[in-house]
């Protein structure tokens, strides 16, 4: 019983020291926020005390405080007086208001305007900037005034006769009248001859050509009655007696197109062009005009109103008829002779007509030559033939055999060093042309176009004799080496044989062993550029240009089969 009363003690002991030190606890929680209000509304009174503490007055006007453009700050009020007695004094009273607009004048004089400023209430209105209000309120604009500039309008503290003032400018505008003057452009001088000039031994420096004039014209205005009393209220305020009104423009005179004056007045050069059929040369023509770029620049830079003068003189052609006669086509840049075929004589028409049509032309520097562009469509209206197309097999085409002419035409180019830009070649060798320099050509889908890369204009010559066709590439020589290209066969693609099993009685009367296709070899070939020394011949460098694939097509023989099974040809699908 004893221990029970001990342990029953002891419990109640424990229960008391817990609630002890709970107790502590909030009241310590308690204490400490106490303290940290206590801290915050200290705080606060003491910025309160910072923000609401008035400085010391010096009796100056705060900095940068502005009236009628003059710096007041720092100033005591007899300085403010006397700095704008100086700048003001009696000026609104004796001055007139100008407004300069387009073509005229508005004036307000001081009978209109009976303007009158009182200084001292200006010195005050400066001088209580920053002390007139609150103590919060003046804190502020003394901070503000440190750093940004304060202005005063003069028209809060002046005396205007507004409604006389509204009727003057009102009476102004009613009687405003602005007429829009037309722009106008003429030609002065007379035009001069450059052939003239020439022949006559004249200094083209020293030859008086003709001006275009150009009067820019002045638009039509309109004026707002209410805006411009607006804008004169204003400037009244920041003492401005005189200023420029940019009124509204309500027509505008017509603004001339550089281009469109040219076209008008001007002639563009032409030059010189040479017959591609009988080498005459039409001279070039000089032509007369101004730089269209910067007389716009002129144009976009002037004022309504403004002269604009443009000086024209002679326009020069880039090609002219000494640049087409004298030394142009004098070398042979490449030459080639393709053998044809004289047992068939729609292929040489073909291949007659293709010459024909490629003879004679001239590519300037730069210029494409487009094989199917210049030929046009093969057709019987055109003169062309059926004729067999080298395809493998005797296929007949109409203008079969100009692929010939192409692969000449091709391989010149190569010796010329020309860029050739496209070409095909055929999918067996040709015999006519060497390996890897042929042109297969066919209307819409396979071309052969090469570009003119010679600083100087090249001529093309093309014509068939006996079957042969010759191409003869002429120009300006520029290179230092002479230009060979060579082919190196990689591979042989020998074709194989095969058979077609018929019976002995097939309706085509084939024996054994008849050769139904013929087998053609395939090649694989490499094509170079080779550059050799003009003088000693020595192989200078060598280019690989092309690898190139023909393909091998295989021999078929007939094979004559007993068997039931075998079936004839005729009877094939």
């Amino acid at each position: 019983m004893e221990k029970q009363e001990r342990s029953a003690r002891n419990h109640a002991a424990q229960r008391y020291i817990a609630m002890f030190k709970a107790r502590n606890k909030r009241i310590s929680l308690l204490a400490v926020s106490a303290c940290v209000l206590l801290l915050v509304v200290a705080l606060i009174i003491v910025g309160t005390s910072f923000l609401m503490k008035e400085e010391k007055d010096d009796g100056l006007i705060l900095d940068n405080v502005y009236i009628a453009g003059i710096n007041l700050g720092g100033m005591d009020r007899e300085e403010a007086e006397s700095a704008l007695r100086l700048t003001i004094g009696e000026s609104l009273s004796t001055q007139n208001m100008v407004v300069t607009l387009p073509d005229s004048q508005l004036v307000l004089t001081p009978v209109d305007s009976q303007a009158f400023v009182d200084i001292e209430d200006l010195v005050d209105a400066a001088y209580n900037y920053g002390r007139s209000g609150t103590k919060l309120e003046n804190k502020i604009a003394r901070q503000r005034s440190k750093e940004r500039d304060y202005i005063i309008p003069l028209l809060d503290h002046m005396y205007l006769d507004l409604d006389n003032v509204r009727n003057v400018v009102n009476d102004f505008c009613e009687n405003y009248s602005s007429v829009m003057i037309q722009t106008t452009v003429s030609l002065n001088g007379n035009r001069p001859n450059y052939r003239d000039v020439i022949a006559d031994g004249i200094p083209v420096s020293s030859v008086k050509h003709q001006t275009l004039v150009i009067n820019l014209g002045t638009p039509q205005f309109h004026l707002d009655a209410e805006v411009l009393f607006k804008e004169i209220l204003d400037a009244y305020s920041r003492f401005q007696m005189e200023f420029s009104y940019d009124a509204p423009i309500s027509a505008e005179p017509d603004i001339p197109d550089a281009q469109a004056l040219f076209d008008t007045y001007c002639t563009l050069p032409e030059d010189a062009t040479m017959d591609s059929s009988t080498f005459l040369v039409t001279p070039e023509v000089y032509g007369y005009g101004f730089d269209v770029a910067e007389a716009a620049r002129l144009i976009h830079r002037a004022d309504y109103g403004e002269t604009i003068t443009i000086r024209l003189g002679f326009l020069y052609p880039e090609i002219t008829e000494e640049d087409l006669s004298v030394n142009y086509f004098q070398d042979v840049l490449a030459n080639f002779m393709s053998s044809g075929n004289l047992a068939n004589s729609n292929r040489n028409t073909n291949l007659r007509l293709a010459c024909a049509s490629i003879n004679g032309t001239i590519l300037k520097s730069g210029e494409s030559f487009n094989f199917n562009l210049v030929l046009g469509p093969r057709t019987e209206d055109a003169g062309y033939t059926s004729a067999p197309t080298y395809t493998g097999s005797s296929t007949n085409t109409i203008g079969g055999g100009v692929s010939q002419v192409a692969s000449a035409l091709r391989y010149c180019a190569m010796l010329a060093g020309l860029r050739v830009d496209e070409y095909h070649l055929h999918t067996y060798a040709v015999p006519y042309s060497p390996y890897g320099t042929d042109a297969a050509i066919t209307y819409g889908t396979e071309n052969f176009i090469f570009t003119n890369t010679t600083s100087d204009p090249i001529q093309i010559f093309t014509s068939i004799i006996d079957g042969n066709i010759f191409v003869s590439i002429m120009g300006t020589e520029e290179r230092d080496y002479t230009l060979g290209i060579a082919h190196e066969i990689i591979e042989v693609l020998e074709p194989e044989t095969t058979y077609q099993y018929m019976t002995e009685d097939n309706v085509y009367g084939y024996k054994d062993g008849h050769q139904l296709q013929t087998g053609i070899i395939g090649y694989v070939v490499e094509v170079y550029a080779c550059k050799y020394d003009k003088v000693t011949g020595e192989l200078i460098s060598k280019e690989l240009l092309s690898t190139c694939t023909y393909s091998r097509r295989n021999q078929i023989l007939v094979k004559l089969d007993q068997s039931e099974d075998s079936m004839d040809p005729s009877q094939q699908g």
